[in-house]
């Protein structure tokens, strides 16, 4: 937190791996470095990109085609860069526990944004413990999807999961 307008305050601050305080002098310094990193975040394609989390049990290979053209995707859409940080904590049931287990120490959220892969147990299970936020597809997408294959679900009628890959 930058407090605006006090006195006399110093902010600590690494250098070449040795701590030391930022007077005040340094303040317009780091009143500019504010102001570059808000620009440059500002702007798509400049700067940062956009991050997005997931958690799966997919081998490496599966992971790498889907990355690449899920970001080929997102940029012609957006026009913004994105970076998935995968999770791999094992099979499907060691993502299913793993995912519990998170819950029951953080109830508000984990930090993973996507459970990519497993079939269709563990979206059934995590939708019983509640642990899933709904998304609707859009209407014209979602007609695209039917919803039964072989009396497998494709998706979940409260649009808590969708299965992504046949």
């Amino acid at each position: 937190m930058i407090l605006i307008g006090a006195k006399n305050l110093s902010y600590p601050r690494i250098e070449a791996g040795v701590s030391r305080r930022v007077s005040t002098s340094d303040r317009p310094f780091l009143w500019i470095f504010i102001l570059s990193a808000w620009i440059l975040s500002s702007f798509p394609g400049v700067g940062f990109a956009d991050r997005l989390v997931l958690i799966s049990p997919h081998w490496e290979g599966i992971k790498y085609e889907f990355e690449r053209a899920f970001k080929a995707r997102y940029q012609s859409e957006t026009g913004r860069n994105v970076e998935l940080e995968w999770i791999d904590v094992g099979g499907t049931s060691e993502t299913l526990r793993f995912i519990q287990s998170e819950f029951k120490s953080k109830p508000a959220g984990i930090g993973i944004d996507i459970f990519f892969g497993g079939g269709v147990d563990p979206y059934m299970a995590l939708k019983a413990d509640a642990l899933l936020q709904p998304y609707k597809l859009p209407r014209d997408l979602l007609e695209e999807i039917p919803p039964l294959l072989g009396g497998i679900p494709l998706y979940d009628p409260d649009h808590t999961w969708y299965g992504a890959t046949l």
